[in-house]
Parts: structure tokens; sequence; C-alpha cells
């Protein structure tokens, strides 16, 4: 028990020694010797009544907003019904996957094995199974009005990733 005493007040005497070697090294930093707080009583933190800005004497830089790059939030769960390994229904509006080449849904294709696949309904069920329940955000790249051609992305991760790695799976 003496031994986790002498520990304790170490420990404790070492987080003192820090904590005033910051101080005194941002007091230096800023060229001045004094440690200053804010006094409440002397100076005026917020007001009463409204204040008049002046913008044009302000030095600030003005920073401009940053832009969402995915600005569509599509929440998919009971709204959204798959049309194709490439395209998707959401709010009465198609949406075309860009870059992703669409596959019959009735395609039968042949494996590396000589095995007969339903390459195409593998295909719409992975579109299927990676929206599903999912919060989406896409922006247009393009289309007519009836049918937007879009980039999306699945928690971060791009949706023509996510399609490719659960068609390989």
């Amino acid at each position: 028990m003496p031994a986790l005493l002498e520990l304790l007040s170490r420990l404790a005497a070492a987080i003192l020694l820090v904590i005033g070697g910051i101080n005194l090294a941002s007091a230096w930093a800023d060229g001045d010797t004094t440690i200053r707080h804010l006094d409440m009583s002397s100076e005026v933190v917020w007001t009463q009544t409204p204040v008049v800005v002046d913008r044009s004497s302000q030095t600030y830089e003005r920073v401009a907003p940053v832009t969402d790059p995915y600005p569509m939030k599509l929440r998919t769960a009971g709204r959204l019904r798959v049309i194709d390994n490439t395209t998707f229904r959401y709010g009465g509006a198609d949406f075309r996957l860009a870059g992703v080449a669409p596959i019959e849904r009735g395609k039968v294709c042949m494996t590396s094995a000589g095995q007969r696949q339903a390459c195409g309904l593998k295909a719409f069920k992975a579109l299927d199974n990676v929206l599903r329940n999912q919060r989406v955000e896409c922006r247009i790249v393009g289309g007519a009005a009836s049918e937007h051609e879009v980039e999306c992305v699945v928690d971060g991760s791009d949706l023509r990733d996510m399609l490719h790695a659960e068609l390989a799976g």
C-alpha cells in the first residue's frame, strides 16, 4: 500500500510539472511573462443590446463554404426498388449507376469451369443486397430527365466498388 501511495504522489507531481511547463512555455512564446485570465467584471463578453458589425472594417479571412460532393441523401428502407443491376427507382425517379455495364436479369453465363450460372440474376441481387436498408449518398453526373445517371457511395465506399466485390465474392 505505501508503494501505491508513493507512485500516485509521483504521478501527481509529474502532471503538475507538465502543466506548469506548458503555461510558462505559452506565456514565453507570446512574448509576455505575465499570465492573464479573462476577468468577467472588466471585459464585456456578451451584450444585451444588438451590435452593428461593420464588415468592411473586419480583417478576417473569408473562407468559402465546403460543398457536399454527394448532395442527394437517400434512405432506402422500404422506398427503393431495384430494376436491374444498374438501375434503381427511388421517390418515383429512376437512377442509373454511371460506369456499370447493364446485364439482363435473365442472362445465363458460363463459368471458367464450364458451368452455367445465372449471372444476370446474381448482378441484380448484388445491387439489391448492397442498397437494402442503407443510407445512400449520390450525385447526378448526367442522363435524361426521366433517368438520372448517378455516382453513389454507401458508408463512404463507392457503390461500383462494392458491387464488384459482391460479385467477386
